[in-house]
């Protein structure tokens, strides 16, 4: 997200907005903003709605977060009918517009983003080409959430290695690598390799086949002086 800077979200009817107080507008303009307040006040939920405003559901899956507080997540406000997040960027001389509701209406799609008020666009991972981050990259990059932080600090040997992957974007290469150790490779290309040497040995067995039907053919020729 290099090229884009935030500028302002629009919040209402998710987690800690409630619809009935409002549409809530907070400003990033600054060279650096600060977001404080009590307990339950809406920290949180300001950074998660411009999340799931930029992600869609998938901030609500734990496999895909790898947040254990994400199981069973729930984005709407318990008192709300709708839940509409608004986010404005600004970058390459563009107004970068991203819109996304949990209802669909009519003439309004539920999700959508714009360049400079132009045509509404629905195709979100044009809008990750475009911001150049996907949800991965927004997590241990952008967005460090702090089940994370909390477990490079008092978690256990193995749970902060898996919080130092998430927090470094290489758990999907930690579970390809621990995937390859289980599958044992080294038993199976040993496998592979006794399986080729069988069919060698095959091609070169009917290759001798040929060649002496071919000898017992010429001789046969020869024999009965045919040219």
């Amino acid at each position: 997200m290099e090229n884009y800077r935030l500028v302002s979200v629009k919040i209402k009817g998710f987690r800690g907005f409630p619809e009935q107080a409002g549409e809530r507008e907070f400003r990033f303009d600054q060279a650096c903003t600060l977001i404080v307040g009590a307990q339950g006040g809406g920290k949180s939920s300001t950074l998660n709605a411009i999340e799931w405003c930029l992600f869609g559901k998938d901030v609500a899956n734990k496999s895909a977060t790898k947040i254990e507080e994400r199981k069973n997540w729930l984005v709407k406000n318990q008192s709300s009918r709708e839940t509409t997040v608004e986010v404005i960027f600004e970058g390459n001389g563009e107004i970068l517009k991203v819109y996304r509701s949990d209802r669909k209406r009519r003439g309004n799609p539920k999700f959508y983003y714009q360049i400079n008020n132009g045509l509404c666009h629905e195709d979100e991972a044009d809008l990750r080409v475009l911001l150049g981050v996907e949800l991965s990259d927004y997590m241990s990059c952008v967005y460090l959430h702090q089940e994370t932080i909390s477990a490079l600090l008092i978690q256990e040997p193995k749970e902060r290695k898996n919080a130092l992957d998430r927090l470094m974007g290489l758990t999907d290469w930690r579970n390809l690598l621990d995937g390859i150790k289980r599958a044992k490779p080294q038993e199976e290309f040993k496998k592979i390799d006794q399986e080729f040497n069988q069919i060698i040995s095959k091609i070169e067995t009917a290759k001798a086949i040929k060649e002496n039907d071919l000898g017992l053919a010429e001789e046969e020729a020869i024999f009965h002086d045919i040219p």
